[in-house]
C-alpha cells in the first residue's frame, strides 16, 4: 500500500485523556513522514444500547493499537493512496468478532477517526468535504438544525424526572449562527428563571440544567416561559423575536431503554417484565404511546421530535409509536439503531422510526458510520448526528453533520460548544444553507409549516383589525416563509405590507430595494439603491 512519495505513515499510537465526565478514554494519533497529523478523541456514553460496539479498558485499547494496528500501518500505508474504507476493513479483520469484542470499538474509532482527519489533510480539504466525498458526492449537504439540551434528567443528571433530555430546536432560524444565538439565549433565560424560583442552576453531563420539576408538563411550561423571556431579550438587543411553535420547537429524548423492564437506575432488566417503570407506576407499551399522543396531538404542545420513546427490545411498541405518531413528530432511533447498518435495515423493514441517530463510536468505524447514513438516506429517513454524554474536544461529528440533517451537542460546556462553533465556522467558510424545516421528515415538515401558517394568519388578522402592530421585519419574514413554501402570491402580499411600514430614510430605501428584488422587480430595486446612494453622498435630500 505504500509508495516512495506522498504521505506514508510514520507513527501510530494513542494516549490516555479524560472526557467531560472525568472518565478515562483515549486519543488516537497518526503522523506521516511529511509531518501531517490526524487525531481522534473517543467519547463515552452513559445511556448505551446493548448493540453498540464493545469497549475495552484504556490500557488494553492503547496496547491493542501498539501491538496489532501500528505494525500494519507504520511505513506501509500511504494516506494519499489508501482509502479510509481499506483501513476500517483492516480494523474489522484484526478484530474478527463483528462487534469489536477483541480490539474494542473505542480502539477502532480512535484509529478510524484519526485516519479520516489525516486523509482530509493529505487531500488538502476540510474534514466535512472529505467525509462527504467518502459518503458519496451525490448525497445532499447543508447546515444542520441543532437540538439544544437545556434540561437534563435520567442518566444524565440526578433528577426525579424520567425524561432524560428536554431540547429546544430553532427550526425557524435563518442561519446556523442565528440558531446558535436562539438556543444559547433560551438556555440563559431558563437559568435566570430557575435561579429566581430558588432552584439550583447546576448542570448535567450535557450542559442542560438539572431538572427540578417532577412532571414533563411542568418542564414544558418552564421551557416555554424561558423561550418568551429569551425572545424579549433578543428584541431589546436589536435581534428578531421568536416564539414556541413558530421559530422554536421542542424535542425530547426519554431514553426509554433505561426504564423498560427495570427502574431507571437498575443495571439489568427483568426479562419477565415488559412494562415501563415511571417511578412507582408501571406502563404498558400502549399506555406509553398514548401518553405521548396526548402531549403531542391532544394538547398540541410544540413538539417536533421524540428520540428513543420505546425500549430497544420493544419492537411492537416501536411499531405502534411510529404508526400512531410518525406523521406528527420525528421518531428517532438511537438504542434500537446503534449506528449499525444491518440493524437500521431491519428497523426500516419493520416500519420503525423515520430518523436515525448517528454516533460513530457506537459502530466503531467511520466507514460503517457513513454506510449507516447511506442506508437512512436510501429509505427517506432523516439523519441526526449526536455527541455522547462523556465528550472530548474532538469536533469530527460537527464536520460529519454537514452530510446529515440535524445535530445535538448539548447546550453549554466547552466540549459541547466546540462542535457548534465548528459548524458556525463551516457556515462562514462555505456559505452553505441552513436546512431549517427541510431537515425533518416530510409529514413533520408539513405539520410545522401548517402550524406556523396558522400562527401567522392569526397575527395578520390582528394586524388588519388593529389589535396587533406588525413590524416591517415580521412582514418580511412571513414573505420569506411563503416564498420558501412556493406561494409567491402570498409572499408578494406580505412584502407589500412590509413596504407600507417603511419610513422614508436611507436604510428604508435599501430595505425596500431588497424587498423589490425578492418580488422580481430588479429595475425598481436598482433605482432605489441608486437613490439611496445619492442621498448618502449628499447629492439629494432625504425626502
Amino acid at each position: 500500500m505504500a509508495s516512495n512519495a506522498g504521505h506514508v505513515i510514520r507513527k501510530v499510537d494513542a494516549i490516555e485523556i479524560r472526557d467531560s465526565r472525568n472518565n478515562r478514554t483515549i486519543k488516537g494519533r497518526i503522523t506521516t513522514f511529511s509531518d501531517l497529523k490526524g487525531v481522534s478523541g473517543v467519547p463515552g456514553g452513559a445511556s448505551k444500547g446493548s448493540g453498540e460496539a464493545a469497549v475495552v479498558p484504556v490500557e488494553i485499547a492503547i496496547e491493542n493499537i501498539f501491538k496489532h494496528i501500528a505494525p500494519r500501518l507504520e511505513g506501509k500505508v500511504d494516506v494519499s493512496q489508501t482509502p479510509l474504507s481499506e483501513i476500517d476493513q483492516m480494523l474489522k479483520d484484526v478484530d474478527g468478532t463483528g462487534k469489536f469484542e477483541n480490539l474494542g470499538g473505542n480502539t477502532a474509532i480512535a484509529i478510524s477517526g484519526a485516519y479520516a482527519n489525516l486523509a482530509a489533510a493529505a487531500k488538502g480539504v476540510p474534514l466535512w468535504m472529505y467525509l462527504h466525498e467518502q459518503m458519496g458526492p451525490e448525497y445532499p449537504i447543508g447546515l444542520p438544525v441543532p437540538h439544544f439540551n437545556v434540561v437534563n434528567a435520567g442518566k444524565h443528571a440526578d433528577s426525579g424526572l424520567w425524561v432524560q433530555e428536554t431540547m429546544v430546536v430553532p427550526v425557524g432560524a435563518r442561519t446556523f449562527r442565528e440558531a446558535l444565538d436562539m438556543g444559547t439565549e433560551i438556555w440563559k433565560a431558563l437559568g435566570k428563571r430557575l435561579k429566581a424560583q430558588g432552584h439550583s442552576t447546576g448542570t448535567g453531563d450535557e450542559g442542560g440544567f438539572v431538572n427540578p420539576y417532577k412532571t414533563i408538563e411542568e418542564t414544558i411550561a418552564a421551557v416555554l416561559e424561558a423561550i418568551r423571556d429569551a425572545s424579549e431579550e433578543a428584541v431589546k438587543a436589536g435581534r428578531r423575536a421568536f416564539e414556541a411553535g413558530r421559530e422554536i420547537w421542542l424535542s425530547f429524548d426519554p431514553a426509554a431503554s433505561e426504564y423498560h423492564k427495570k427502574d431507571v437506575h437498575d443495571k439489568e432488566p427483568n426479562e419477565n417484565d415488559n412494562t415501563y417503570h415511571l417511578g412507582d407506576k408501571r406502563f404498558t407499551s400502549k399506555e406509553m404511546v398514548e401518553f405521548w399522543k396526548i402531549l403531542i396531538v391532544d394538547k398540541k404542545h410544540p413538539i417536533i421530535a421524540v428520540e428513543d420513546p420505546m425500549g430497544e427490545t420493544d419492537r411492537e411498541g416501536w411499531q405502534m409509536f411510529t404508526g400512531e405518531l410518525g406523521n406528527y413528530v420525528q421518531v428517532t432511533g438511537d438504542d434500537y439503531f446503534v449506528t449499525n447498518p444491518a440493524r437500521i435495515r431491519e428497523a426500516i423493514a419493520d416500519g420503525i422510526g423515520n430518523t436515525g441517530l448517528i454516533k460513530p463510536n457506537q459502530v466503531g468505524t467511520m466507514t460503517d458510520t457513513l454506510e449507516a447514513m447511506r442506508v437512512l438516506r436510501a429509505a427517506g429517513y432523516k439523519i441526526k448526528i449526536s455527541h455522547r454524554s462523556g465528550e472530548t474536544g474532538d469536533t469530527t461529528i460537527a464536520d460529519l453533520a454537514i452530510s446529515g440533517d440535524q445535530m445535538k451537542s448539548g447546550s453549554s460546556h466547552g466540549e459541547r460548544m466546540d462542535k457548534y462553533n465548528r459548524v458556525g465556522e463551516i457556515e462562514i467558510d462555505t456559505k452553505l444553507q441552513y436546512l431549517g424545516d427541510k431537515a425533518f421528515p416530510p409529514a413533520v415538515r408539513d405539520r410545522v409549516r401548517k402550524t406556523v401558517g396558522e400562527r401567522i394568519a392569526t397575527i395578520v388578522e390582528g394586524a388588519a383589525t388593529g389589535r396587533r402592530f406588525v413590524s416591517t421585519i415580521e412582514w418580511e419574514e412571513w414573505g420569506d416563509r411563503a416564498k420558501a413554501s412556493g406561494d409567491d402570491k402570498l409572499a408578494n402580499a406580505y412584502y407589500s405590507k412590509a413596504m407600507e411600514n417603511l419610513p422614508n430614510e436611507i436604510q428604508a430605501r435599501y430595505r425596500q430595494a431588497a424587498l423589490y428584488r425578492k418580488m422580481g422587480a430588479e429595475g425598481a430595486a436598482q433605482e432605489l439603491e441608486e437613490e439611496a446612494g445619492r442621498i448618502e453622498r449628499g447629492e439629494m435630500d432625504k425626502y
